[in-house]
Order: C-alpha cells, then sequence, then structure tokens
C-alpha cells in the first residue's frame, strides 16, 4: 500500500456535480487520512439485497454504505442530517458510513478494490472515474452515482430510463454544445476552441456545426492546471470551454477565471463562481434538490434494484454573463447573449 495509503483522504463527500455540495463531517479534520463516520438507518434487508452473494446481514446489524470520490474535502451543506433523519436515518443507529477520497484518479481503483473487500449494502460514488472504478470493483453490489458525464456513452448504464445493471443516480447532462454557441456568439472570428477533458459527441458535433475546431487538453486534477495553461498558450486557442470537474475546488474555479482573464482568453465554465471571479460566462445544468438525491439514495438502501430505477437528471440551467470581463476583453454583448441571462454581472 506504501505511499498510496499515506495518501488517502476519507472524507464524507457530497461532491458536486449535480447536487451542489459535499457532506463532511463538522469535526472533520481534513489532514487526517481516513476516517469512520456513524450514520443511522431504521430498514431491513430487502430480498433485492438478500439475493446478492456476501452481502446479507442480520436486519437488526448495522448495514455499510460506502462513499468513494476524488478531490479536497469541502464543507457540509445544513440540513444534510436532518434530511437523513426525515428519511428515517437516525446518526449512531442501525448504518454505519465508510468514505474513501483519491487525490488522483489513479488511485480509485485500489480504493474501489478496499470498498467492495469491506461487503457494502450500497456504495455512493461522485464523479465519472469513481463511478467507472466501482463498476470495475464489483457487479452485484448497488453503486448510486452522482456525476457530470453521459453514464450512457461512458458505459455505466444500458440507459437512462432502464439502467439494467447495479449502477444508478444522478446524470449532470453536460450543455458542452449550448457553450460552444454561446463562445461563437461572443467571439464570432473564433477557430479553435481549448477543451480540458476528452471531446464527446455532442461537443464534436457542435463544432461541425458552428464551423469550430476543438483542441482536447485533458487535465485530471488541480495538479495538472500549470500544464493545461501552458499548453493553452502553445495550442493558441481562441476561447476555452470549462466543463464541471468534481474535483475543482472553489479556490480552483477562481484561479482558472483568473487566469483566463490575464490572458485575455473569453471562457464558458460550469460553476457559476466562475462568472462572479471573472469568467466571461457561465453555462450550467441547476444542481438537483439534494432532498431528490437522498430519495433514491433511501429507496436503494432499503432495496430498491438499481437496473430498475431510471437514472435522474437536472432540467433547469444556470445562465451567468459577466459584463465587466466582456468590456476588459474587447468583446461586444450581442443581444441574443444578455437576454438570455439569468444574471449580468457589471
Amino acid at each position: 500500500m506504501g505511499d498510496l495509503s499515506r495518501r488517502r483522504k476519507t472524507v464524507a463527500a457530497w461532491k458536486h456535480v449535480g447536487l451542489g455540495a459535499v457532506l463532511t463531517p463538522a469535526h472533520c479534520n481534513c489532514q487526517v487520512r481516513r476516517k469512520l463516520v456513524l450514520v443511522g438507518a431504521a430498514a431491513g434487508v430487502a430480498p433485492w439485497i438478500l439475493a446478492q452473494p456476501g452481502i446479507a446481514q442480520d436486519a437488526a446489524r448495522p448495514k455499510l454504505v460506502a462513499t468513494l470520490a476524488e478531490g479536497p474535502p469541502t464543507p457540509m451543506p445544513p440540513g444534510v442530517h436532518a434530511e437523513y433523519e426525515r428519511l428515517g436515518w437516525v446518526e449512531g443507529k442501525t448504518v454505519r458510513f465508510e468514505h474513501r477520497s483519491a487525490e488522483r484518479p489513479d488511485e480509485l481503483p485500489a480504493l474501489a478494490g478496499e470498498i467492495v473487500a469491506l461487503k457494502p449494502h450500497l456504495v455512493i460514488a461522485f464523479g465519472t472515474p469513481a463511478a467507472l472504478a466501482m463498476q470495475r470493483a464489483t457487479r452485484r453490489i448497488p453503486v448510486f452515482f452522482i456525476l457530470a458525464r453521459d453514464p450512457v456513452e461512458s458505459g455505466l448504464v444500458a440507459s437512462l430510463a432502464r439502467p439494467g445493471g447495479n449502477l444508478t443516480g444522478i446524470y449532470n447532462r453536460l450543455f458542452g454544445d449550448k457553450q460552444l454557441q454561446l463562445v461563437k456568439e461572443m467571439v464570432p472570428q473564433a477557430k479553435l476552441v481549448a477543451y480540458p477533458e476528452k471531446i464527446n459527441a455532442d461537443i464534436a458535433r457542435a463544432a461541425r456545426s458552428l464551423g469550430l475546431q476543438v483542441r482536447s487538453i485533458p487535465i485530471e486534477s488541480e495538479h495538472d492546471l500549470d500544464r493545461f495553461f501552458a499548453e493553452l498558450a502553445r495550442a493558441r486557442a481562441d476561447a476555452v470551454v470549462v466543463p464541471p470537474f468534481p474535483w475543482l475546488s472553489k479556490s480552483g474555479v477562481r484561479r482558472i477565471a483568473q487566469e483566463f482573464l490575464k490572458l485575455k482568453m473569453p471562457a464558458v465554465g460550469s460553476d457559476p463562481m466562475f462568472a462572479v471571479a471573472g469568467g466571461l460566462l457561465v453555462y450550467t445544468p441547476k444542481p438537483i434538490p439534494f432532498a431528490q438525491a437522498m430519495q433514491k439514495i433511501d429507496q436503494l438502501l432499503r432495496g430498491a434494484n438499481p437496473a430498475e430505477m431510471p437514472v435522474e437528471s437536472p432540467t433547469e440551467f444556470t445562465y451567468v454573463l459577466n459584463e465587466s470581463t466582456a468590456n476588459a476583453l474587447g468583446l461586444a454583448i450581442p443581444g441574443s447573449v444578455r437576454i438570455g441571462a439569468h444574471e449580468v454581472i457589471h
């Protein structure tokens, strides 16, 4: 285990990618690499769970729920414990949680293996890499994912309506096509757009229709940001589109917004703070309400079959324009861009 074991951080993470929040014990010391937190639940073991080899437990004994995430911990949002209790889950009674968090994606497979060895009743995976790591590690244990990538395209589920395996969850559809459209409206002369992620089908299709080329400069953690900015300068891109990253901290969001401003680079981001910190535009799905996600988790803990539980996705979006940044970049704001914005920062 060696270095990997020493680097491990154990946090209870409700990392967004769609929920917009992270569940971390209020007393968490972020220097502590591993921590056990007890959370309660009052529910028997359902037949679907009992049918899974190695998972069945006495109904009177605590159920085990594991979480897997990557990136730094964030403060716990208000109302988390209250929501658990509203659903009948009382801390310290009949359910316990084990948490694993990776500093880098290459740590996820080993952590997923650790989780499987614990034989939990449910795993909550934050982000596509964590969900994929759990899928490779087990086809039996129910996994609820919260992520910002297409689960069908990434192979996590057979379809959104009928996942068909042991994974289901919340899918925050990316609006990369709309973000590229906004780039074209704000910077009509743009030809090359940088994208710090692998290019998916929606991005490729939208780029062709808009007459744009997209240069992929993938990054996997905040450690890659220096390399990204160096490659961005060499690429001589006309604009940047930044998808949501589950590992990107608020300070990371502020940093990239400020770097783009220094580079005089028009950029469309996926976190409302991006525009507040100086990014040109934000276009991103609104988080699914926390209570809605908790209901799904509650159902799985009570024995619902993930293969038959549809994947949910947001139906509303947030659209923010930073007029001050547009002025600093010497960009005229088309009426179509201004009128569509939910918020304009002056």
